[in-house]
């Protein structure tokens, strides 16, 4: 489901990106060897005033600054202003004192002497002041933690009584809770149930402070007491970093105490009072500060950050840095470091530049940049110059030139199964031996590579004689005793660095194409669109506890090596990667990618090649400050309106026409922002969860949701420390509008089903009165209809009866016709026959016309005779079984002497085959067809025969006429002339389609200008043979 979110306004994002830019001014220490930064922060980044007071922190890690105008609270983000404007009944805006009591709760008061408390109550909402109904009782003490102990106001009052002029009350509270009273030069200790007086000085202290659990006592001459529990531990004189012509009168140099420690600022350096055993020392922690004074001091000892209040210029803070940058000698034009070479006393030499562990760093003249060198076991630092190799050593300062170089190197490093060096350039390989007093070249190879289109970048070393290329396209296990190329895997990518790791993992990264990891034979590739902070690695440097160190082109990363496998082997879905850069204290983001980039000096520090100087650290000491406090809802508005729940534990309702719902999150972090990834999801509850990126200014607006039950999460992204503890969840309901209620949609429902009840009650009623009308009218009707029926029973039975009388009509007139024609026929023919010879020609003509038309009108009445018994309604085939000869043997008798006179001869073949059919009906088929053939055929042969297959009898006509056109076939085939006139002519040819279809019988026709073929086909009913 997706949801309408927007943004923080434009205004509130200038904000907080003006907080979160730092003025950086870097300084040398001359008490330490690292660097640090300096943000500042006026009224023009947010602060209410520039006069800072007090520094406390509260239990949620917000920062709170006193100023004159008010209340300022910080989270490293922005700055938030609490005054008279926002805190409800504050009549006085000037914050004089602020103090945190052992507990870890702030309080503060004004002029008038109203006390402020930071609530923290609503552990859903960020921490905001609140002014007291009732006096605390807790009393604000000068220096130290706020004790809540009478006995401090009953001592106070019986000492003020000696006096005429009104003192300050003067307090002090250290970390284990004892309390003491300074009254001139008197010193008590506040107990349970009274006090007690512990010293009188000949002299009174100017500054009395708590350090830890210590009370320290301090003199203009630096004289200093010890005391803890009540008792003197010892005095002494002050020692360490600190000048001797420090003052410590207050106004000059003021002790500044904080829960993490206490220091005093002199001449522009910052030193931590130090008390241990029977010596108090100062430490100086940071030096040239850009400040004339401070007013006051927090130390946060898990970021290494101080905290700086002035009363004039606002708020200082400086972070020690944990890298180092040693003094580079050398004579290059830039402070750009490349390779780095380290000999066995831990000396460095980079740039033209010999660092010693001990002792100045020097310069000697190698060439303009190096980029890759190499030490030996002797100490050798072998370089390249122009395109010779030459080797210096540190302790002879010898530079001798050792051969000419065909390319620039990409690799020296020293043989796997000897002491000899390999000299690898981008096209070839040289075997040098060491082991004399000069190198000795052993032998010289070209490398298996198309030089003209791949070069080599940089070689490593495996197993035996096997090493790896890592080449201008790509990788390629290289054996160096047979100089060939055995395997290559992404060969379309430049590649830059590899590391194989404690489980024998290959770990590959491209220029520009991020990180591959190759494992049992496969290529995993980081997905770059999500890292594409990590698209140059230069190196993997592995601290040997668990985590890869990753220089790249945009800051440096530490990531749990492990957890970066699965992340690339797709078997998490997650992975955090801590940002080190310049907010860190390096002085550039950039490293650089030269043989070798980095080396471990025996104390743990590494040293690493960038843009800007030669960076050194120790990956152990550094401890990441991840992300580690909880989520706040800094502001909440319904519809322009702020609302702040106590308690988030049920869903908060809104009402259905609610327009906007806008959050404002917060999450204190002092450490890098880019390692502060917060999150957010929006879904109704028990569906699944996307997370999205909360914008910077933490601002999230959703408006126009549906009614139903929602769920905004909020969390650091997963992979941070203690994420699981770092998520805030807010219910909320948005309620319908009354008609979208199941109340409404079942009174509805009711309101409908009783409207139907009604209607239903009426229409049944209707209905009845309608059921007896129709009753009545179907009754009526029904008798209309019975005498309707017995009326056209009556006619179907006349009529049945005059169709009858019909068809006998027909039949008898074609019955007695047929018989007078017969034996008109009879008689024309014994009349021929027996006076043929005796009479005349003449007549013989004419017997022989009257005898062809006699039989020529008994032929037609037959067959219509036949056809006209087949149109009756209740006409059934009759079948029977029959020998076909006796049908041939029938056609011969009425057509043999027909077919002389066209002199033609009627051929039949003898056949023995059995028939199943109605025979009536095949005879009048075959009569018709070979009629049909004598009238087409004039003084040839026609012939009548038959044949058979397993499934039918074929009858086949054949005559020796003109043959057929297509229209007459078409007759015969589907008993259709195509028009009505031609139709008229060919009835004959209709008889036969119909009387073919009665029996089952199909026809075939072939013909030709030498005649034509009928073949009737006849399916077997019984066993037939020939």
């Amino acid at each position: 489901m997706a949801f309408p979110i927007h943004f923080g306004s434009t205004r509130t994002r200038r904000r907080v990106l003006a907080a979160l830019l730092f003025f950086f001014v870097i300084s040398s220490s001359f008490a330490q060897s690292s660097d640090y930064i300096i943000r500042h922060y006026t009224t023009n980044d947010g602060l209410l005033q520039n006069s800072v007071l007090h520094i406390e922190f509260d239990h949620n890690s917000y920062c709170w600054i006193a100023t004159e105008a008010g209340l300022t609270r910080f989270d490293n983000k922005e700055f938030s202003g609490y005054n008279a404007t926002n805190i409800p009944g504050l009549k006085d805006n000037r914050i004089r004192r602020l103090c945190i009591t052992l507990q870890g709760q702030l309080y503060a008061k004004n002029l008038h002497e109203q006390e402020i408390t930071i609530s923290t109550e609503n552990s859903a909402f960020a921490s905001r002041p609140v002014i007291l109904s009732k006096v605390s009782p807790y009393y604000f003490p000068k220096s130290g933690y706020a004790t809540a102990n009478d006995q401090i106001e009953i001592l106070w009052d019986s000492l003020k009584k000696t006096v005429a002029v009104p003192l300050i009350r003067s307090h002090y509270a250290t970390s284990t809770g004892d309390t003491y009273l300074t009254f001139r030069s008197q010193l008590f200790q506040i107990l349970p149930q009274g006090s007690q007086m512990l010293k009188n000085w000949p002299q009174a202290p100017v500054q009395t402070v708590p350090v830890g659990p210590y009370l320290l006592q301090v003199w203009e001459s630096h004289k200093a007491a010890v005391w803890k529990g009540g008792k003197l531990l010892f005095e002494t004189t002050i020692r360490g970093d600190l000048p001797a012509n420090t003052s410590f009168i207050e106004n000059d140099s003021k002790l500044h105490w904080s829960p993490a420690g206490t220091f005093v600022f002199a001449q522009g350096d910052l030193f931590r009072i130090q008390v241990s055993d029977s010596t108090v020392s100062a430490k100086k922690v940071l030096s040239h500060l850009p400040m004339k004074a401070v007013s006051c001091v927090n130390y946060r000892p898990r970021s290494n950050i101080y905290y700086l209040g002035t009363l004039t210029d606002g708020l200082y803070i400086a972070k020690v840095s944990p890298f180092h940058y040693p003094q580079l000698s050398g004579t290059n034009k830039n402070n750009s470091t490349y390779a780095i070479g380290k000999t066995s006393k831990d000396e460095l030499i980079v740039n033209n530049t010999v660092i010693p562990k001990n002792g100045p760093s020097y310069g000697v003249k190698f060439s303009e940049y190096t980029f890759r060198a190499f030490v030996d076991k002797s100490d050798w630092f072998y370089f390249q110059n122009a395109f010779d190799l030459y080797r210096y050593n540190s302790v002879s300062h010898q530079m001798p030139k050792i051969m000419k170089l065909d390319e620039n190197l990409a690799s020296i490093l020293k043989e796997n199964t000897s002491e000899d060096l390999l000299v690898c350039t981008r096209q070839s390989l040289t075997k040098l031996s060491i082991s004399g007093p000069e190198p000795k070249i052993l032998w010289q190879k070209q490398l298996p590579i198309p030089y003209n289109a791949e070069s080599v970048n940089k070689m490593y070393p495996l197993n035996g004689n096997h090493y790896l290329l890592l080449t201008t396209s790509g990788i390629r296990w290289y054996n160096i005793q047979n100089n060939t190329s055995e395997k290559q895997i992404l060969d379309s990518i430049a590649m830059y660095s590899f590391y194989r790791d404690r489980k024998n993992r290959y770990w590959f990264s491209g220029d520009g194409y991020g990180i591959f990891l190759y494992v049992d034979n496969k290529i995993f590739p980081l997905p770059k669109s999500k890292f594409d902070k990590l698209s140059s690695v230069i190196d993997f440097i592995d601290d040997g506890r668990g985590n890869f160190w990753l220089p790249t082109n945009n800051g440096l990363y530490s990531v749990e090596i492990e957890k970066l496998a699965a992340y690339i082997q797709l078997k998490t879905n997650n992975l955090f990667l801590y940002t080190i850069n310049n907010l860190d204290g390096l002085r550039t983001n950039e490293f650089n990618g030269a043989v070798p980039s980095y080396q471990w000096l025996s104390d743990s520090t590494l040293a690493l090649a960038s843009m800007n100087g030669l960076v050194e650290f120790k990956p152990k000491s550094l401890r990441p400050n991840y992300p580690g406090n909880n989520i706040f809802i800094d502001d909440f508005w319904v519809d322009s309106v702020k609302i702040m729940p106590k308690s988030l534990k049920n869903p908060i309702r809104l009402s259905p026409d609610f327009n906007l719902m806008k959050l404002k999150i917060g999450s204190p972090y002092y450490g890098n922002p880019q390692n502060n990834h917060l999150e957010y999801a929006i879904h109704r509850a028990g569906t699944p969860v996307q997370w999205e990126a909360l914008p910077v200014d933490g601002i999230l607006t959703v408006n126009n949701l549906p009614s139903g039950s929602y769920i905004i999460n909020f969390r650091n992204k997963e992979g941070s420390q203690n994420a699981e503890n770092q998520q805030l969840n807010i219910s909320f309901d948005v309620i319908p509008h009354f008609y979208n209620t199941w109340e409404f949609y079942l009174s509805v429902i009711v309101l409908i089903i009783l409207i139907c009840f009604v209607i239903f009650r009426w229409r049944l009623r209707r209905l009845e009165k309608d059921k007896q009308r129709i009753e009545a009218i179907v009754i009526q009707r029904t008798k209309d209809l019975e005498k309707t029926t017995r009326q056209l029973q009556i006619s179907e039975k006349a009529l049945q009866q005059s169709n009858k009388q019909k068809e006998q009509i027909i039949t008898m007139v074609l019955h007695d016709l047929r018989s007078p024609l017969r034996f008109l026929k009879t008689v024309t023919n014994g009349i021929m026959h027996k006076f043929q010879e005796e009479i005349s020609t003449s007549l013989s003509d004419s017997l022989q016309k009257l005898n062809g038309s006699a039989v020529s009108l008994w032929e037609f009445t037959d067959r219509f005779f036949t056809w006209a018994v087949t149109q009756k309604q209740d006409f059934k085939i009759q079948e029977s079984e029959f020998e076909l000869q006796e049908v041939f043997n029938l056609v011969a008798s009425f057509y043999m002497d027909i077919v002389m006179l066209n002199n033609n001869r009627l051929q039949i073949e003898a056949t023995s085959l059995i028939c199943h059919t109605d025979k009536n009906i095949l005879m009048l088929i075959l009569r018709n067809l070979v009629d049909n053939a004598n009238k087409n055929t004039f003084g040839g042969i026609i012939s009548l025969r038959a044949t058979a297959d397993q499934k039918q009898n074929h009858i086949i006509i054949t005559d020796q006429g003109s043959g057929m056109l297509p229209e007459q076939i078409q007759m015969f085939q589907t008993g259709d002339g195509g028009n009505e006139a031609h139709s008229n002519k060919h009835i004959g040819s209709q008889v036969i389609y119909q009387m073919l279809l009665k029996i089952n019988g199909q026809i075939t026709i072939n013909t030709s200008e030498k005649g034509t073929t009928f073949t009737i086909s006849l399916k077997k009913r019984a066993a037939s043979h020939l």
